[in-house]
Parts: structure tokens; C-alpha cells; sequence
């Protein structure tokens, strides 16, 4: 009886149907319950019993310290609440996660926009205390501007943050899902995991909900993988004794945004306007029909 319930409980989940999650819960309530592995079993055989499916998955080979995968998550919950009109305000997830240990990181933001997008990608930086090799964004505009098989161009923002990281920005070939399956799998997880505890509670500031992400992301990392023979035990540890020490050390300063307008002239006042202000430039840049001003941005 209980097999059919966990099952109805997958399908309710939909695309976001987990079972160590459902597994977490039903410790929860029965401390004396079957393990993981015995839960996973009975589960599997019920499901080939009564539909005669199983599912089977290649592995991937990883290395310690390369790629840091980046990406929003899909699903955008209503987790702020408006204490002026009681709404409850949609919010993105945005993650990363180290290819070989799968330490996540996630923060929540009000938008997608580029600014969030790199203060995401420098806090996860921090909370590494380290570089990897390469950064593998999604494909988003807010990343890459042009990206075909022959050409590669990087948003300028983000190419300021390869040069100063002293790293590589590696986004997986376009319109080539398979090219990134780490990511969409832990995207995929954290919107279980992540979102779904979330839902559990009320948060009325971006603070409160931030600090709560915080909480559930060091349980995820410090949480034991379900194979015993898997060498890495948690993500935490993985991190700490695989990942960590082949990455390279993070620069002493900060990273600062910088925020680029193009210009097609220069008028004949040598004046540019951005932002209600006027700025001023060399005289010689009259005679360029294409520039660009170039300004410091506060990062969150």
C-alpha cells in the first residue's frame, strides 16, 4: 500500500519527482524505516511489477577541479510574500555546481538580468574559495552573445570576469542539450530539494529567503551519497579532498562590474550620455564612427 502512495506522490511531483526526497520525508515520520537502499528496491520492484519499466543511465566521466556548471533553474516559485497586497512573488534560482563533487551552490534573485547573473557567478566564486578551470555556462544571452560552431562571443561583461578570474568560459555547443547534463540534473534536483523545502515556510524579504537557501544548500552538500562505494561520500567532502586542490586560488580583489553602452559617433560636443549624466572624451574619438563608454557598476 504504502509503494502505491510513494508512486502517486512521484507522479503529483511531476518533472520534479525525486525519491531520496520522498525517502528524507518518510525517515521523517518512520526513524526505523527502511534504508535508502531497501527503499529504492521496493520502490524498483513495484514499478516493474505493476508497469514492468526500469530505468538505466550511463556514467560520466569528471575531472577534479575543471568545470563549474551555471544556469537559473526553470521553475520560477512564489516564495516572497507582499505584506502590502498578501501576494506571494515569483523569485529565480540561480545555481552552480562543481563538475566532479557536485558542491552545490544557489542563490535567489528578484530577475535575471546580467548584473545577477555575475554577482551569482562571483558570490558562488567565494563560497568555493577557489577557481576551476573552466565555467560552463548555459547558453543564456545575459552569457553569450554569438555561439556557433566556428565563433564564440562572450557578452563584455562576462569576458571582463574570464580575464579577471584568470579562467575560461566554456559554454556546451548550442542546440546540444546532452552537452550539459550536470547541470540540468542538479538543476533538476534543487528544484525538488531546494524549492520544495522552501514551500514549507513564509519569507517576506529576499534576506530571510537567502538565509534559508543558505541552511538547505549546506545540508544538501554535507549529505552522505546514497552509493557507500562512491568515493566522494558527500559533496562537501568530494569538495574538500578531490576538487579543491587542483582548482586555482581566487584573485586578492574584488571583482568589479563594469557596465558597457555603444555608441554608432561621438557627437560634435565630445559628449557621451549615460544615465541622465554627461561624460566627456577625447576629441580624436570624433573621427571613429563605432565606440563604447565603459563604467564601474556596484555588484550586489
Amino acid at each position: 500500500m504504502y509503494k502505491r502512495q510513494i508512486h502517486e506522490q512521484m507522479i503529483q511531483m511531476g518533472k520534479h519527482a525525486d525519491l531520496s526526497f520522498l525517502w528524507i520525508d518518510y525517515k521523517k515520520e518512520h526513524p526505523n524505516g527502511y534504508q535508502l537502499a531497501q527503499f529504492y528496491k521496493l520502490y524498483r520492484d513495484f514499478m516493474v511489477d505493476t508497469y514492468g519499466t526500469s530505468k538505466t543511465s550511463m556514467p560520466v566521466e569528471r575531472i577534479p577541479g575543471e568545470k563549474m556548471y551555471i544556469d537559473w533553474a526553470g521553475d520560477q516559485p512564489e516564495l516572497l510574500l507582499d505584506t502590502a497586497t498578501g501576494e506571494l512573488r515569483k523569485v529565480h534560482i540561480f545555481t552552480t555546481t562543481l563538475g566532479f563533487s557536485s558542491l552545490v551552490y544557489a542563490e535567489i534573485f528578484l530577475d535575471e538580468k546580467l548584473p545577477h547573473f555575475i554577482a551569482g557567478t562571483v558570490h558562488a566564486l567565494s563560497y568555493y574559495g577557489a577557481v576551476p578551470k573552466y565555467l560552463v555556462p548555459d547558453n543564456l544571452k545575459t552569457a553569450v552573445t554569438r555561439h556557433s560552431k566556428d565563433e564564440l562571443v562572450l557578452q563584455s561583461a562576462f569576458s571582463d570576469l574570464e580575464t579577471f578570474y584568470d579562467t575560461v568560459i566554456l559554454p556546451p555547443p548550442p542546440r546540444k542539450p546532452k552537452g550539459k547534463p550536470t547541470v540540468e540534473n542538479h538543476v533538476r534536483f534543487l528544484e525538488t530539494h531546494l524549492a520544495e523545502e522552501l514551500k514549507k515556510d513564509t519569507y517576506t524579504s529576499l534576506e530571510a529567503l537567502n538565509a534559508a537557501v543558505k541552511k538547505i544548500v549546506a545540508d544538501i552538500n554535507q549529505r552522505p551519497f546514497q552509493k557507500k562505494s562512491d568515493i566522494r561520500k558527500s559533496r562537501m567532502n568530494g569538495f574538500e579532498k578531490y576538487d579543491k586542490p587542483r582548482m586555482n586560488q581566487l584573485p586578492g580583489e574584488s571583482y568589479t562590474l563594469c557596465d558597457y553602452k555603444y555608441f554608432l559617433k561621438v557627437p560634435d560636443n565630445y559628449h557621451l550620455e549615460y544615465d541622465a549624466h554627461y561624460y566627456s572624451v577625447l576629441y580624436t574619438y570624433k573621427a571613429v564612427s563605432y565606440t563604447h563608454l565603459t563604467l564601474p557598476t556596484k555588484l550586489e
